[in-house]
Order: C-alpha cells, then structure tokens, then sequence
C-alpha cells in the first residue's frame, strides 16, 4: 500500500512547485534510527510517524535494512509497477515517501543512519567541507584533506576518528538494549579507521565483494542467528553507476534491475525460511538529476575577481568551495559578506539562489539543534543552483565536474526518497 499520510505531508512543504526542505520532525531520513530502535524497544521516542507502518507490527524481534545509496522516490515511483521487489511491497507492505536531509549528499546520511544525528548535530554536512582543525577542506568519510588521494590521511596531523566523526554511536545504543546488530559493508568501504567509531558496539562486520555475494552472506547470518538483532546493508553501486552515466541512463536502469532482481530473490528465501517477526526495511539517502558536466557554471569565470572575498586559510590561500556541483558553499571575509552576496546574487540570476548560510541555520534546513562542531565547520554563503543547473569552482587540483549524475540540492529529484516496509 502506498502511505497518502507521507504524500500529503511533503507535497504541504514545497515550497514552489518543485523545492523541497526537510521534514525533520516526520518524515525524514534522520528518523529512521530512531523509528527502528523504537520498533525493537517501545519506550524510545521517534519522530517518524507510526503511519509509515500501515497494518504491520508495532515491535519486531529482528529487522534487516538495506541502504540504497541514490535512488530517489522520482524513480522508484517509475518502476514501482514494473520490479517484481517493488511489487511486493506494494502488495504486502507499506511504501512512504520521506524527505533527505539538506544537503541531500551522501556524507550526513551516512552520518545519520549510524548515529541518528542530523547535519547540524554531528557537524558532518558534506563530501567536502572545511574542517578548523587542519585549516583545510576535508572529505570526512574518508577521513583525508581533499588534497590527499589516500584514506586516513588525517593520522598524520595528528587528529583522531572522534575529534572529526561524532561518537554516539546506534549500535552501542541496541546493545544496551541486548540487541545485536550485523553491518554488511564493501569491502573497499570497510578500510577506513572512521569505522571504529561510526560502529562502536556493533555486533560484526561483515565485508562483501559483490552484491550477491553480500545478500548470500546476510541470508546465512539471518538463518543461524537465534537472538534479536539489526541488519544493516549498505549498497554503494546504484550511486555510482549513477554519477558516471546519469540517472536516466540505461546503465543506471540496468543497475537498479539487477540489484531489485537479486534483493527479489532475498525476500523470497527469508520468506520461505519464515523467521518470526522480522521487518525488511529499505531507504535511501538522496534522489539525482541528469545533468550534462559540460554545462556547468563556473563561479570563478562568471566572477573572476569573487577570490578576493573569500576567506584565507592560515598559508594565505583562499579555501577553495566546498560541497559540491548542486550546494555550493562558500567561506567568506565577515566584512564582505554582504557585498559577495549582492554580486552573486546579480551574476547568477535565474541561475542559482544565493543564501546566507545563518538564514538557512535559522530556518532549519540543516536540523533542528545546532552543535558548536558544526557552527565552526559550515561557509557563509551558499549557492543552491537551480533544478537542472550545476556550479563549481574551476580548478584542475580541485574536485573536477565530468559526471551526469548530480545531487546535494533542495529540489524535489533530490530531497524525495522512498521508505519500504514489510514483514518477512
């Protein structure tokens, strides 16, 4: 069944016909850990609304999610008719339409989905930001300056996981609640030293090669394991295959046939293996546009003296933006920032909205409480291109545009996610 309550509930937030701000006090993807917690023990609060369950239980000995990096509800809703995986929930579960957090970027998400914290509370609010303590633009899931090809290259300035990673960790939290929790996790993805913090009082770790390999090896793990636990898969290769060709290439459709067909193939074995009250849970942190990287708009081309009003860092070389194509942020000189604003406002009409970072503060789009981690982490001046545009920095050592697939902004391709429930 499809959940109106959530349809309707988004559909009264858009701001115009396709901007979208995020639902932190409902439906939204910082939610979910929360919702699922409560789902194991009753007495944690949630704010997701119980609506997202339909007929199903209220409380579930074991629950498996899987983590769908980019698939957005534009397309899910597509083929909501044509996957026999997604059929099912139509038939025999409960599907809700949620928001992203804002920026709809990877980092926070995943942030999220092991803390339950938003942007604003764990100070982790995209791919690249800029991060104090080393005075230079980081990529926190990998732990490294963006200058540094490797992972962990913080080691070397001496800063440890927690000064950067928030350690609150939502397994420590189920095993104090004698839950056990399972993290399936590629094997690439597995390298980084951030994950000794992000899976603090996790169960085990489970590495895969494939996809299929991975789904076997959850099958196996469900099947021997008589206690209740929490399964968590994350699936990287829709997001990926997404950036390179785009989210209305075949190759991404071609992805998202084959991930449905081997996941189809999943739910019917822990069907027929029937284990008593389970919940297959599946989300995804953002939706993508299908943008050409050739026509990107270069902020430094369009302005070319806008350098002069960006911030130093301490060697006195302008930090460069961070985010990414889709939510630009910029650091900028305190006695300039109003006159940035103005010039950008003139150079990008029609183009990009341009904000104040402490307006989107204010108004919530980051989340509802605001750490001091992420008042020392986050720009000035943000610039939300609008649907159909991207913008960024030209500049060869910084992150350089030739992909189709975009996310990271406010728009409804982006911040619209689906949310499947169903018992197993």
């Amino acid at each position: 069944m499809i959940n109106q309550y959530s349809i309707n509930a988004i559909n009264k937030i858009k701001q115009d016909a396709t901007l979208i701000k995020p639902l932190y006090g409902s439906y939204c993807f910082s939610n979910i850990t929360t919702f699922f917690h409560n789902l194991f023990n009753n007495n944690v609060l949630t704010k997701m609304p119980h609506d997202v369950l339909g007929d199903l239980h209220n409380k579930y000995d074991n629950i498996i999610f899987f983590y769908i990096d980019g698939l957005g509800w534009n397309i899910f809703e597509k083929y909501i008719h044509h996957f026999d995986f997604f059929k099912k929930f139509h038939q025999k579960g409960v599907i809700s339409k949620i928001t992203s957090m804002f920026p709809s970027n990877t980092a926070p998400h995943i942030i999220s989905c092991h803390t339950g914290l938003t942007s604003s509370e764990s100070g982790i609010y995209e791919y690249i930001q800029y991060e104090p303590s080393v005075d230079k633009l980081i990529s926190p899931l990998f732990f490294s300056t963006v200058d540094d090809t490797s992972r962990d290259g913080l080691l070397k300035y001496g800063i440890k996981p927690e000064d950067i990673i928030p350690n609150n960790s939502f397994y420590n939290k189920l095993r104090g609640d004698g839950i056990n929790s399972y993290i399936f996790i590629n094997y690439e993805l597995n390298k980084s030293i951030i994950n000794n913090t992000l899976y603090s009082g996790t169960s085990k770790i489970i590495p895969y090669g494939t996809f299929a390999e991975g789904c076997t090896l959850l099958l196996e793990e469900f099947k021997s394991n008589k206690k209740t636990s929490y399964y968590y898969f994350y699936v990287g290769t829709l997001d990926e295959v997404g950036h390179r060709n785009g989210p209305e290439s075949n190759a991404y459709l071609s992805e998202l046939n084959s991930l449905q067909y081997i996941l189809n193939d999943l739910l019917d074995n822990l069907i027929r293996f029937n284990q008593y009250n389970s919940l297959l849970a599946v989300s995804t942190d953002h939706g993508m546009c299908h943008i050409n990287p050739n026509e990107v708009y270069y902020i430094n081309e369009i302005i070319p003296e806008i350098h002069n009003y960006l911030l130093n860092s301490v060697n006195g070389m302008p930090i460069l933006p961070a985010g990414s194509t889709r939510d630009v942020f910029l650091y900028i000189k305190k006695e300039y920032l109003h006159e940035a604003k103005s010039i950008l406002e003139a150079k990008f009409l029609g183009i990009a909205n341009i904000v104040l970072v402490k307006d989107l503060i204010d108004d919530g789009w980051f989340g509802e409480k605001v750490t001091s981690e992420f008042n020392s982490r986050i720009a000035d001046i943000a610039i939300i291109p609008n649907p159909g545009n991207i913008v960024w920095w030209n500049n060869p050592d910084h992150m350089i545009v030739n992909e189709y697939g975009h996310h990271g902004g406010n728009s409804d391709i982006e911040m619209e996610i689906p949310f499947l429930l169903m018992n197993i």
